[in-house]
């Protein structure tokens, strides 16, 4: 021990670093100290230095954290990474003997302390590496900032939790209705942020691959995945699902439906997709039924409209002889600007005039229908 300390107090004052001084150790390199002659020291302590400098200099005391360099296979003795750990745990601030402190740690946190190559022996995973030298406690992988990789690739195990998740909330896992109550963003705050990477955020996905043998319609989550409503699939689903709520046995029963019914259902997203329109949303969900705009409970908007075909003129013509009380045919010569504005029809008089007159002397060839005078 004495040769040791003295080979090492001569390559100190060599280097510039004071033997009573550990911190000028800390930069220096295993390598340097083998040019210097000290290969046979180093090979007592399995290459590391650290582990050389802590037993020749006890009365220091040695951060095992701040060499920048380490002996090759140095991360293979268990007893270094234990005293790697302990070390960082006290750095952070906790007890080595609170092992539920490293719940709070992350694998990124142990790689800037110095412990990246000890992480590479366990695949990254913090997990893994607490469960190998702290074997004695019981560690649980969903309690980390981040579960272990490949964690979540097991069904049985995206199940467990979810399981565990209605247990915890009060409710039977298998009660969907109660699942369209749960947002993604509660389920991460459990610790499923993980599950939820699998799936793109999408708590209905999730769900629907845990419990393939559900009825799952995703249109009754709370949320549904992004980009969900971009699919005319999806779309047509969720009204079909709506109209057997409502017990409709006829397409014409959506007249009598207003957009509050489809966004206390849950239909807010598809009705963004056309503008707020529910007769754009039914005339592209169903486009086998011949859609009239003016018999839904508000004024058309311009768009409804304005590809109206010329077959369909006569029945907006009926519609507004009910509309403006029109018994007679003449009765069509005192219709006031006004009147068609509140029915929502001006600009429809203003891009298509001489359809409307043409379809009103259609609709009434008997009578002496001057068109000159006609508003329309």
């Amino acid at each position: 021990m004495a040769n040791q300390r003295a080979f090492l107090d001569a390559l100190g004052a060599q280097l510039g670093v004071s033997s009573g001084e550990p911190s000028g150790w800390y930069g220096v390199s295993t390598q340097a100290v083998l040019e210097a002659g000290g290969a046979g020291l180093l090979a007592r302590y399995g290459r590391s230095l650290s582990a050389a400098l802590a037993s020749v200099y006890p009365e220091q005391r040695w951060d095992a954290l701040r060499f920048t360099h380490r002996p090759r296979h140095h991360w293979r003795s268990l007893d270094h990474q234990r005293d790697f750990l302990d070390s960082l745990a006290t750095r952070l601030g906790h007890s080595p003997a609170h092992r539920d402190a490293w719940y709070t740690v992350t694998a990124a946190t142990v790689a800037a302390h110095g412990g990246a190559g000890l992480l590479d022996r366990y695949r990254g995973s913090l997990h893994a590496l607490l469960s190998s030298v702290y074997p004695d406690h019981p560690w649980d992988a969903l309690r980390f900032a981040k579960a272990p990789q490949r964690y979540w690739a097991a069904i049985e195990r995206q199940r467990a939790f979810l399981d565990g998740i209605a247990q915890r909330l009060g409710f039977d896992a298998r009660d969907t209705r109660a699942w369209y109550g749960i947002t993604a963003r509660r389920v991460a705050e459990l610790g499923g942020g993980g599950l939820l990477d699998r799936y793109h955020d999408s708590l209905a996905a999730a769900l629907e691959a845990a419990y393939p043998e559900l009825p799952w319609e995703r249109a009754q989550f709370s949320t549904v995945p992004r980009r969900h409503w971009a699919s005319l699939e999806h779309q047509r689903a969720f009204m079909d699902a709506l109209a057997h709520l409502l017990s409709f046995d006829h397409r014409d029963r959506w007249y009598d439906v207003r957009r509050d019914t489809l966004l206390a259902h849950g239909g807010g997203g598809v009705l963004g997709v056309y503008g707020g329109s529910l007769p754009r949303l039914l005339t592209a969900v169903y486009p086998e039924h011949e859609w009239l705009p003016w018999r839904f409970p508000r004024r058309p908007l311009e768009a409804d409209l304005a590809d109206l075909p010329v077959r369909l003129l006569d029945d907006l013509l009926a519609y507004v002889e009910t509309a403006l009380a029109i018994a007679d045919p003449l009765d069509w010569l005192r219709v006031s600007t006004q009147q068609l504005e509140t029915l929502g029809l001006s600009r429809l008089l203003q891009t298509r005039r001489p359809e409307l007159r043409a379809a009103i002397t259609a609709r009434y060839p008997r009578a002496a229908m001057p068109e000159d005078k006609l508003l329309v």
